[in-house]
């Protein structure tokens, strides 16, 4: 007998092998592009946050602790207090900022520079936060205080708070005193 080909019944057993072994390899993939997609989600987000608390810790150590006002913006929404920070530097900057603001507006930290003789754009430093918080440690001592950051992001769109990635960070800062 002579055969030329494949017959119907071959080639449909062949694209059944294939789809079947195409189909488990997509079941194993699955959970590790998933597991590589939270990761750097994570990553980012920690990433963000510690640049974010960092240009807050800076900032603030070089403020005069006297000047600070806090405060909770009033378009905020409810269990968001105390999420705005006020003060001024002892002296100029070489760019000439005099004071900052940082705040939450709308899941995003803020960085206001007010250098004269106009203030610049506020500049995000952190997106998808859910808390930032500025409170004094101890009233007999007016330079320590106790910042905190949250942020929530989100892996996908899917709206599942299992699949939120959480970073919170909490810090201790000390301003300057004898200004």
């Amino acid at each position: 007998m002579n055969r030329k080909g494949f017959s119907l019944v071959e080639m449909m057993l062949a694209v059944l092998i294939v789809g079947v072994t195409v189909g488990a390899i997509f079941r194993l993939l699955a959970p590790l592009v998933t597991f590589f997609h939270s990761s750097l989600t994570r990553q980012r987000s920690n990433s963000e946050a510690r640049t974010c608390m960092n240009m807050i810790s800076m900032a603030m150590r070089g403020g005069i602790a006297t000047s600070v006002v806090i405060t909770t913006p009033a378009p905020s929404p409810p269990g968001v207090a105390w999420s705005r920070i006020d003060f001024t530097l002892p002296t100029a900057l070489p760019n000439g900022t005099t004071a900052y603001t940082f705040e939450l507006v709308n899941g995003t930290v803020q960085m206001q520079a007010y250098p004269s003789p106009r203030p610049l754009q506020p500049r995000v430093l952190a997106s998808n936060v859910t808390k930032l918080l500025f409170a004094p440690v101890d009233v007999r001592d007016p330079s320590v205080f106790d910042v905190s950051l949250r942020i929530d992001a989100p892996f996908d769109n899917s709206g599942r708070p299992e699949r939120v990635s959480t970073i919170q960070i909490d810090q201790q800062i000390h301003m300057l005193v004898n200004y």
